[in-house]
């Protein structure tokens, strides 16, 4: 007897369980299409997985570019500075390793 009135416990709990599962479920959907309508009217998108990896892409793009302007400026301001030296070795702050290396030969 035991054994049968936990059975039929467990076997109420479990319905019980089942129904709020479907009825949380439908919850979820409805508020989904909420979201959705609300994104629509507010102009709204979202990106998917394949946005995703274009925008990171898009991002390491910009950094390279960043990073490629700044050794320019760099290169630049060595090329203008030896420009402006006279004759002889170029001061410590312009002197790169490859300077270096084309002032030793």
């Amino acid at each position: 007897m035991n054994f049968e009135i936990k059975y039929n416990a467990t076997t109420i709990a479990s319905d019980f369980l089942a129904k709020q599962l479907v009825d949380v479920k439908a919850q979820v959907e409805k508020s989904e299409a909420q979201l959705v309508q609300f994104g629509q009217a507010h102009n709204i998108f979202t990106l998917g997985a394949r946005e995703n990896v274009i925008t990171q892409r898009l991002a390491d793009l910009n950094s390279a570019l960043t990073q490629a302007q700044a050794d320019r400026i760099l290169k630049e301001s060595v090329w203008k500075t030896a420009g402006k030296t006279p004759n002889g070795p170029l001061p410590d702050s312009a002197a790169t390793a490859d300077i270096r290396a084309m002032e030793i030969r």
